[in-house]
């Protein structure tokens, strides 16, 4: 142990000569760290959307107000035909184009099934993915609503078994919260490195790095 105090106390002299390696080690991780785990982030919110509501009844109101009420949608244009949709999507205002039916309202009351289009943009892969399942959720969410409320029917009659899932230490799933134990390593393994290039420099420009070779 007295070994490694006398290690401990000759590192912290060291970086008490050179006043460039604290803010190497102090500063530049920590500003590092609180920028990189907010930019690494593959949560998607407020997503554009427009509407073009061929219905326009109550039914497809409260579809639009659910994506709203969500966290991750914003209505951007309500749409009157499909070429200004695809106008819109072009120029890269909407990420997602949704488009209501006529007679959406009358196929839900008779228990008539519904197609729905959503034009998604693409460009970027894996963000098209992401609003597609939020979408899709949102759609879902609101099919068992009108399943349990209008038609008066049990919420999956052949599944009577039901999981709820619980996440424990990170019960929102934010990325943040996983994020940072990730890049403190890589952070961490990077300051040890630059120190260990800096300290072999700094040896070679004062002329011991011989000492530092013949070092058990």
């Amino acid at each position: 142990m007295r070994i490694i105090f006398i290690l401990l106390r000759k590192e912290f002299l060291q970086i008490s000569r050179n006043k460039g390696i604290l803010p190497l080690i102090t500063v530049v991780p920590i500003m590092q760290l609180l920028i990189l785990v907010n930019a690494a982030n593959f949560e998607i919110k407020n997503i554009r959307f427009a509407v073009l509501d061929n219905d326009k009844t109550q039914a497809s109101r409260e579809l639009v107000q659910k994506l709203i009420a969500s966290d991750y949608f914003k209505l951007s244009h309500v749409l009157q035909n499909e070429k200004e949709a695809k106008g819109f999507m072009d120029k890269g205002e909407v990420e997602m184009v949704l488009q209501i039916p006529q007679k959406f309202e009358e196929d839900i009351l008779r228990n008539h099934s519904v197609k729905l289009f959503v034009g998604i943009n693409a460009i970027d892969g894996s963000a098209a993915s992401l609003i597609n399942f939020y979408a899709s959720s949102v759609i879902l969410n609101f099919n068992k609503q009108i399943v349990v409320n209008q038609l008066k029917l049990p919420v999956n009659p052949s599944l009577p078994i039901q999981t709820e899932p619980r996440y424990w230490f990170n019960q929102e799933l934010r990325y943040s919260n996983f994020m940072t134990p990730g890049l403190l390593v890589i952070l961490v393994t990077m300051v040890g490195m630059f120190l260990s290039s800096m300290n072999i420099v700094r040896e070679i420009e004062i002329g011991t790095i011989e000492q530092l070779n013949v070092t058990p």
